[in-house]
C-alpha cells in the first residue's frame, strides 16, 4: 500500500473520537485539505463527528462529499 492508502490507514486505526485537535489538522493535509486547517484548529475528533452540514459549511467545506 502506498500514497493515499497508507495515509489512510494512518487515520483509520485510531478513533475517530479520540482524535486531537493537531490528528484532525494532519488528517487535513492527508487528504489536499491543509488550506483548510485554520478553520479547524479548534476541532478534536468528537467535535468533528458531531458537526452538522452546516458546521462544516461554516468551516469552508462546501462540497459535503467530506462529511
Amino acid at each position: 500500500m502506498c500514497g493515499l492508502g497508507q495515509r489512510y490507514l494512518q487515520y483509520t486505526m485510531t478513533k475517530l473520537d479520540r482524535w486531537t485537535v493537531d490528528d484532525v489538522a494532519s488528517w487535513l493535509e492527508s487528504i489536499d485539505m491543509g488550506h483548510k486547517a485554520d478553520a479547524f484548529k479548534k476541532v478534536d475528533g468528537k467535535q468533528l463527528l458531531a458537526a452538522s452540514s452546516d458546521d462544516l459549511k461554516a468551516l469552508g467545506l462546501t462540497n459535503l462529499i467530506y462529511k
